[in-house]
């Protein structure tokens, strides 16, 4: 009955996929020129960020109704000064590690047309997937020069990089 069940899941993404516009996404290395060209912000929405938007819970922070306007608000923002950055998952996968497609592939079944549902019609979105460079992708031949352009994005300036404190992605 579960196979069944996901069989069914997969065919209606298939279909939804069909029927709806997907969202653009600038690819990596085009974001980071981008990043460096015209000296853009970037805000970073990953699964979480979309859970905390529809409502639900994340390990490290619960939902909270001023969070999610804010992140919509960010989400919807117009600056040219500022991309918004969305994980470039929602078109052809084949870049990604076996496990890694395979995880979106399942997170996307039943994520799929909440996602849709919350991101703004004809925006053009840039790949948060910058910060995994190499984590999680098949070909990482183009790590090195990857890294690079993150290391000139923050040449002679003053960064801040926040980060909460259980998110377990950086330093303690």
């Amino acid at each position: 009955m579960k196979k069944i069940k996901i069989l069914i899941y997969k065919l209606w993404n298939k279909v939804y996929c069909w029927c709806h516009k997907k969202p653009k996404v600038v690819g990596t290395d085009d974001t980071l020129d981008k990043l460096i060209k015209d000296n853009c912000s970037i805000s970073r929405f990953g699964d979480g960020e979309f859970s905390l938007i529809l409502g639900g819970s994340i390990a490290f922070q619960r939902y909270d109704k001023v969070l999610e306007e804010k992140l919509r608000e960010v989400l919807e923002s117009e600056s040219e000064r500022h991309l918004v950055g969305i994980p470039n998952v929602f078109g052809n996968l084949a870049e990604f590690s076996e496990e890694s497609r395979k995880w979106w592939e399942n997170y996307l079944l039943g994520n799929r047309k909440k996602i849709y549902s919350i991101l703004p019609k004809n925006k053009i979105f840039y790949d948060a997937q910058i910060t995994r460079i190499y984590i999680n992708r098949k070909d990482k031949s183009h790590s090195r020069d990857r890294f690079e352009k993150i290391k000139t994005l923050w040449n002679n300036k003053n960064i801040l990089i926040v980060e909460g404190a259980l998110s377990r992605c950086g330093g303690e």
